[in-house]
């Protein structure tokens, strides 16, 4: 009764203890915990733990904890009593079970240990053999790959692989190539040949019924409809021209011809004297390295001296004389337009005459020259 008395005022006296001491610890301890926001896991097996490096980051330092091995269970914090009372029985237990069990044990176990490496030969083919059944048709242990499925394989490689994927997939793409796309292609066929017809028939009564009563002809193309036939638009159209239109045409040509030698041959006779000015100055200061300076045409007005009023009143009488032959060749232009001038013809009795009428000029050699389109016939008129 006393014993039992004095155990528990020992546990009474050790929960006094902890509630005063240790739990306001605790409590702070487990309040300031925290949940981690990511978890990692590592498949990788040390077996060696004295090798592990544990480093504390607290407050910005760097702190490298000690690995230290023990095989007794430590707590949180150690107790402040001897724990000698509570943990007598216990040690002596054990040194007695070490004592009288242990070597029996040993014996015990190193006995079953030779017996079963002499049986060896017996029962570890057949336990390798089952162990490899079961992984093939249960679960793959030994799978090289963590993403593959380890649950029934054969199964898997039976049922999926072969019959759905090697026979079930190739039967199923053979019918799809070589009966249903036909079939749909054949179907589109159908449904577009119906529509254009359908469409074809829509129009042309649409048009008969409709439009050729009540349409006109537009006077010009638009973003809605556009000529492409009809008076002026079709391509074995030509334009009628007489002979003495002809005759003005080619002596008109001639005369601009005649006009742009002309022109050529005043600018290089108005160019001579800067011509001869840099031959001049070329063959008497050449070997001294001196050169004609060229000037920008903004500072040529306030630069003076022989050469500059020379090239000055050269270009005025260049600019004089191109105007004027400029306005000549307008007054020489004809009022036709690229395409309608492709388009004119004679007739073949206009077209002899013109030959015959021009012959004494330069404007008969152009036109023998540039008659190179067929004639039209004598009946033929065209506006």
């Amino acid at each position: 009764m006393v014993t039992g008395t004095g155990d528990k005022r020992y546990f009474l006296l050790r929960d006094l203890a902890f509630l005063r001491d240790r739990e306001p610890l605790l409590a702070r301890e487990l309040a300031a915990a925290r949940a981690p926001t990511r978890s990692f896991e590592w498949h990788t097996r040390i077996w060696q733990p004295a090798r592990w490096r544990v480093t504390r980051h607290f407050r910005g330092r760097a702190e490298t904890i000690p690995t230290v091995l023990t095989r007794r269970h430590t707590s949180i914090v150690t107790p402040r009593s001897d724990p000698s009372q509570p943990y007598g029985c216990v040690g002596a237990l054990g040194s007695m079970a070490l004592l009288l069990l242990l070597p029996a044990a040993c014996i015990v176990l190193s006995c079953a240990s030779a017996l079963l490496a002499a049986a060896a030969p017996l029962w570890v083919p057949p336990l390798a053999l089952l162990l490899h059944a079961g992984m093939a048709l249960c679960y793959d242990r030994d799978c090289p790959r963590p993403t593959l499925n380890r649950w029934f394989p054969l199964l898997e490689v039976v049922a999926w692989r072969i019959c759905v994927l090697g026979i079930l997939q190739p039967l199923c793409a053979l019918v799809l190539a070589l009966v249903l796309c036909p079939l749909c292609a054949l179907l589109l066929l159908l449904c577009g040949v119906a529509w254009c017809s359908v469409r074809s028939a829509w129009e042309e009564a649409a048009w008969r019924g409709v439009i050729s009563r009540g349409a006109r002809v537009p006077a010009h193309d638009s973003a809605f409809c556009r000529r492409v036939a009809g008076p002026a638009h079709a391509q074995p159209a030509r334009y009628q021209l007489t002979c003495a239109q002809a005759v003005a045409a080619a002596c008109a040509r001639a005369e601009a011809e005649a006009l742009a030698e002309w022109c050529a041959a005043c600018e290089r006779a108005v160019e001579r004297p800067l011509r001869d000015y840099r031959h001049f100055v070329a063959a008497c200061f050449g070997p001294f390295s001196v050169q004609i300076a060229k000037v920008p045409r903004r500072a040529r007005i306030h630069t003076t001296g022989a050469y500059k009023q020379l090239e000055r009143e050269c270009a005025e009488l260049v600019h004089s004389l191109r105007e004027k032959v400029s306005a000549r060749r307008r007054e020489l232009s004809l009022p036709l337009h690229d395409a309608a001038r492709a388009r004119c013809r004679l007739l073949a009795r206009d077209l002899t005459v013109l030959h015959h009428t021009c012959s004494w000029s330069r404007a008969g050699a152009l036109a023998q020259r540039e008659a190179v389109q067929p004639s039209l016939p004598t009946e033929a008129l065209y506006v």
